[in-house]
């Protein structure tokens, strides 16, 4: 029905879709009436599936990781090697060729808003997008207003470090719901 009417793009997301043991039939499936297929995942169970679901129709993935410290990351997901996981699901899906790779990072005060670099400099050898996320609240997320970094906060930072090599990307879709930026000379 969606693609009759002109979608050519979906994506798979809500919880972690790789637990759904037809993950890569749904995929396959999708593949037949969509040209743009996405995942969304928290990363622990998607490197040995990419080249599967990748031949199935896969075009895009987000990942999820709010820490590059191991232990901070696993506090916040309760998943141990997580961080490791998310590495090595990036790495993956730039190996095998996905159109696009991007990892969410919500900033939280107090937790990682001293990473954003980190998290940048990710970028200066791989072609993939860091997407910073403002904390919001949620049920259960423990949201309180002294988390909260707002993006001025983060663009403050990264230019602190960056000045004027940060630039921001001009020619993305109208209908994007982030603001690009890219550091002159970085990949991603």
């Amino acid at each position: 029905m969606f693609a009759a009417q002109g979608v050519t793009k979906v994506r798979l997301t809500g919880g972690e879709p790789l637990v759904r043991r037809e993950i890569l039939d749904i995929v396959g499936d999708l593949s037949q009436h969509f040209k743009s297929i996405g995942i969304t995942s928290n990363g622990s169970l998607i490197t040995r599936k990419l080249e599967r679901l990748q031949k199935n129709g896969l075009t895009h993935l987000n990942l999820s990781l709010d820490s590059l410290v191991p232990a901070k990351n696993e506090f916040i997901t309760r998943r141990p090697d997580s961080s490791r996981h998310v590495l090595r699901a990036i790495d993956k899906a730039l190996e095998i060729g996905l159109q696009t790779v991007k990892l969410n990072v919500v900033a939280m005060r107090g937790f990682n808003e001293d990473e954003l670099i980190d998290f940048i400099e990710l970028t200066k050898d791989r072609p993939f997008d860091v997407r910073f996320i403002e904390f919001m609240p949620f049920d259960k997320n423990d949201w309180k207003t002294n988390k909260f970094v707002s993006m001025s906060e983060m663009h403050e930072s990264v230019t602190a470090k960056y000045g004027d090599a940060i630039k921001r990307i001009t020619n993305e879709a109208a209908s994007s719901t982030s603001k690009g930026y890219q550091v002159d000379g970085y990949k991603g």
